[in-house]
């Protein structure tokens, strides 16, 4: 009799742990991160950041309308333009449609509302629909910059995902015309009309620099190994913030620093930190 109630007890908690998934499931998800996510997956004082809005979609989709509202407790924040092509004449957003598929935003359907705080993406696909990713892809990208001398703040910039009025709603399209709210950073909205999934968080740090970013475009790769070699041996230009010439992060600079990059680049060496 016990074996019993046991098993049953064990099939409740099966199917309630299904009908959770289930439920919290939907085949296109939306995320936010910033300068390319990893151990960058934060805002920086005093310099340019890469909010990028990526989208996972199981289906192909030729619509959407995604709005965000993002606030700051470390004070004021902007957005850097000319950065983009969109909204026409006002280029705050950048499309990243040409690299995950055939899937280009027709003009002017970008737009920032309310600035700073608030954004609506979304539109028709003007000549085919998005191809199904199962890997989140970088659908947009945005430029903000917090001034100098303002705070760090843990978990001091949200981004949260919201019912932009009077025609915005939360919504991706299929190619059945289909309607449906994608979760957001993984967690479930219920409605097109009220998205009530958690906003998302992110670090604000005090530290300008990033080590090993020599060319100062929140991005570690090959271009940056090569100036610095160039910094360091053949009278090359000094990078913007010396500090990230120090890649190994010992108070430095010195051919460990170039061994250091080099096995992050291309063996899979650890990332530059503080």
């Amino acid at each position: 009799m016990k074996i019993s109630y046991r098993i049953g007890f064990l099939v409740l908690a099966l199917v309630a742990i299904m009908s959770a998934i289930a439920s919290a499931y939907q085949p296109a998800d939306v995320s936010i991160r910033f300068n390319g996510g990893g151990s960058h997956n934060k805002v920086y004082v005093g310099r340019d950041n890469i909010m990028e809005i990526l989208v996972r979609n199981d289906v192909a989709i030729i619509g959407m309308s995604i709005g965000f509202q993002c606030t700051s407790l470390s004070g004021s924040f902007s957005w850097v333009t000319p950065y983009g092509t969109k909204p026409v004449g006002t280029p705050y957003v950048k499309e990243h449609g040409d690299v995950i598929g055939a899937f280009d935003l027709t003009d002017g359907i970008v737009t920032v509302l309310r600035l700073p705080d608030t954004i609506l993406v979304g539109g028709a696909a003007d000549t085919n629909a998005l191809p199904a990713h199962a890997s989140s892809t970088v659908f947009a990208s945005l430029k903000l910059r917090i001034p100098a001398g303002q705070p760090a703040v843990s978990s001091g910039f949200c981004v949260d995902n919201i019912f932009v009025p009077p025609a915005g709603t939360w919504q991706i399209v299929d190619i059945n015309f289909a309607g449906f709210p994608p979760t957001f950073n993984g967690q479930e909205n219920t409605s097109v009309s009220i998205p009530d999934a958690p906003p998302i968080c992110f670090d604000i740090v005090a530290q300008s620099f990033i080590r090993g970013d020599l060319d100062d475009n929140m991005t570690i790769d090959l271009a940056d190994l090569t100036r610095l070699i160039d910094y360091m041996f053949f009278n090359g230009p000094a990078p913007k913030y010396p500090e990230s010439a120090d890649v190994n992060g010992d108070g430095r600079l010195n051919v460990a620093d170039v061994v250091f990059l080099i096995r992050y680049l291309f063996s899979g060496g650890p990332e530059p930190s503080w």
